[in-house]
């Protein structure tokens, strides 16, 4: 949703050369919105520095909202002015979203939506973000509802290939819609977006667009069909394309996708392994090629076949030096089929490289905790004790700022989870409170009120902390279901008083 600095110049390029076309005052007025919204935009590159700070985070809300509310009224009068506004309520709402500010971002997304009749681009990116901040608040109805007026203006038949041509991503909305109704449990819903998915990418499969949106297509036509676990459809579409793309990136691609149906799909995993084979034998380098091992070795891993497991596992480490995570991966099963035949020293040593070599990634957090679980077996208190310290450091030091957010939100993530394990309840609970303010774009921390509550109430025994945590929670987050929660939780509570 951040508009790019280069944007930002071209738009400017646009509304120096409408200045220049207007007269007197006309001209005046165009020239002090451009100046406004250069000051708001200055602002607003400078609070990315000053990691927003609260008082120069308000300072800048106000600095854009001033724009809007400045210049608004001549949207329609001056050539250009029109841009500029909705420029700058769009960048309103994307502040307030990184901000955390998610209701306040939704409500000047909605504003900017109803702004921008005139702006295309602007109006269904508006739109869609609402959507988006709604899923991200967990207001499942609201992503529901937002969404869908986007899929009716944005996605018609007649109008999917312009959307396109604004942002790919915007095709994929009917599957979002079906993954919230199934997440809600509605699964007649779901079905029906999943045929609508269908129709929209059959649309364009069949349609004169541009080439690479049609392939785009096809390979969308195949991910609606798994979704829905329409395997033979999905066999169906997957030969077709095989019969159109005959080229390096495309076979492998396909054939990966026919090896999924196979072992998915059908349970097939005899026909999975061998397409599998075809694709690490045929097109090595391919980006297919390190996955279709990784899958053909859990094939054999789950068969309890640990030695062909291990040789392709093997194959990766000693193949492929660049594959990332897949040698964490590969080093991981190698790992676990130590420890499936009581090779432990094999095992720990082989997760101990994993958290050294490959710290940021999911098996280089999983394996500190990996350890602990077997002292924990075993019932070793000692061993478990020093297992669990280990843990608690190497998650502190990757949630340090010597990491990308990513590394630090999945870091303090485990680190929870380590102080769980220990029933260090109080330690958890407060430290899942303190997220959402050190990563305020994470809005996934948002939830953590309610966690910190459960916690307090049903570990730690104070009911009273658990029901000042929810007050908090329902009025920071008001408006959203996460506040609806909390305040369900706050009447349970008093209910029992």
């Amino acid at each position: 949703m951040r508009q790019a600095k280069v944007t930002r110049t071209v738009l400017a390029l646009f509304l120096l050369a409408s200045a220049a076309g207007c007269s007197g005052g006309d001209s005046r007025r165009m020239y002090n919105a451009e100046e406004a919204i250069f000051k708001a935009r200055k602002m607003n590159d400078e609070l990315i520095v000053a990691t927003m700070n609260p008082s120069f985070l308000e300072k800048t809300l106000e600095a854009y909202r001033a724009v809007v509310a400045d210049y608004g009224k001549y949207s329609d009068g001056i050539e250009g002015m029109r841009e500029l506004v909705v420029s700058a309520q769009m960048e309103l709402a994307e502040l307030e979203f990184r901000a955390g500010m998610l209701m306040a971002a939704r409500e000047d997304f909605a504003a900017a939506y109803e702004m921008a009749s005139g702006v295309p681009a602007a109006r269904a990116n508006a739109l869609w973000s609402g959507a988006y901040i709604s899923r991200e608040a967990g207001d499942a109805a609201s992503a529901i509802r937002l969404f869908s007026r986007f899929a009716d203006e944005y996605l018609t038949a007649a109008a999917a290939a312009a959307t396109a041509r604004m942002n790919r991503r915007y095709l994929l909305t009917p599957l979002r819609i079906a993954e919230l109704h199934l997440e809600s449990g509605n699964e007649r819903e779901a079905g029906a977006w999943l045929d609508r998915a269908e129709k929209l990418f059959e649309g364009l499969v069949e349609s004169d667009s541009d080439s690479s949106l049609v392939r785009e297509a096809h390979y969308n036509l195949v991910t609606a069909r798994l979704q829905g676990g329409r395997w033979s459809k999905a066999l169906d579409q997957i030969n077709r394309m095989k019969g159109i793309y005959k080229n390096d990136v495309d076979t492998p691609s396909l054939l990966f996708l026919e090896a999924r149906v196979q072992i998915d799909g059908f349970d097939r995993p005899a026909e999975g392994l061998r397409i599998l084979g075809r694709i690490a034998a045929d097109h090595p380098r391919s980006r297919e090629a390190v996955s279709a091992l990784l899958t053909a070795g859990g094939i054999h891993f789950r068969a309890r076949e640990f030695r062909k497991a291990e040789e392709l596992y093997r194959k990766i480490l000693d193949g492929y030096p660049d594959a990332g995570t897949a040698l964490a991966e590969a080093r991981w099963q190698i790992a676990q089929i130590a420890e499936e035949e009581g090779r432990w020293l094999d095992a720990s040593l082989g997760y101990k490289s994993i958290y050294t070599d490959f710290p940021g990634t999911l098996q280089g957090m999983e394996s500190p905790l990996r350890i602990a679980r077997h002292f924990r077996e075993l019932g070793e208190a000692q061993a478990l004790s020093g297992a669990y310290e280990q843990a608690l450091a190497h998650y502190r030091k990757l949630s340090s700022d010597r990491y990308n957010t990513g590394i630090r939100i999945m870091a303090e993530e485990y680190l929870v989870r380590a102080l769980t394990e220990q029933k260090k309840w109080k330690e958890a609970a407060d430290h899942l409170l303190g997220l959402p303010s050190r990563y305020p774009d994470y809005h996934q921390f948002n939830r953590n009120c309610l966690l910190a509550a459960s916690i307090y109430e049903k570990e730690l025994g104070d009911a009273a902390k658990a029901a000042e945590i929810l007050r908090d929670c329902a009025g920071r987050y008001s408006g959203t279901e996460i506040a609806a929660e909390a305040r369900e939780q706050l009447e349970r509570l008093e209910r029992l008083e």
